[in-house]
């Protein structure tokens, strides 16, 4: 009994951890858009925001441009 639940607690703690580690893909995508719209010309060119991007999706969208 004891060995059955300790597996059972395991499996839920793996499983919580992994959905915690997982990013959001979309933000991922909206910057990588936005950064080949500037490298197709579609967009301006800006290194600040193309860095400002990248850090903007690692951090999931908790980073504000304008205090970038």
């Amino acid at each position: 009994m004891n060995k059955t639940l300790l597996l059972l607690l395991f499996c839920l703690v793996l499983r919580s951890a992994a959905q915690a580690q997982r990013p959001d893909i979309s933000r991922y995508e909206t910057a990588y858009t936005e950064i080949a719209d500037m490298l197709d010309g579609k967009a301006a060119l800006s290194i600040k925001r193309a860095v400002f991007l990248a850090d903007w999706a690692y951090l999931d969208g908790n980073l504000d441009y304008g205090a970038f």
